[in-house]
């Protein structure tokens, strides 16, 4: 029986934090992939932005996904004045016609 908890704990072990490079033009220049999303989800109006995380395949963007939705999962308070609730959606899920219900058909009010 397949257990996505039991996958994250056993990718936990091996996972390398992944760095970004912010521009195709500066290829010497990376970042922290976490700190960049933290700092994103930490500012002013982060509610009312999307985040959206290219890749070519394989480089780790749904590691990295599922690991941030995890991490902020464990961190979350809902009794603050502003949570940050996690809502991962995973667009390779959706077409072109169906990508406009993906934020409903990932909350299960498909």
């Amino acid at each position: 029986q397949y257990d996505r908890e039991t996958e994250l704990d056993q990718l936990a072990n091996f996972y390398v934090p992944l760095n970004f490079q912010a521009s195709k033009a500066d290829h010497a220049h990376r970042e922290d992939l976490a700190a960049t999303i933290d700092a994103f989800i930490a500012k002013e109006n982060a509610q009312k932005s999307v985040c959206l995380l290219l890749g070519d395949a394989g480089t780790g963007k749904t590691v990295f996904g599922a690991m941030l939705q995890r991490r902020l999962w464990a961190e979350f308070q809902p009794f603050s004045l502003d949570p940050v609730i996690p809502i991962r959606i995973e667009l390779k899920r959706f077409t072109r016609d169906t990508a406009k219900d993906c934020v409903a058909v990932t909350l299960g009010k498909d």
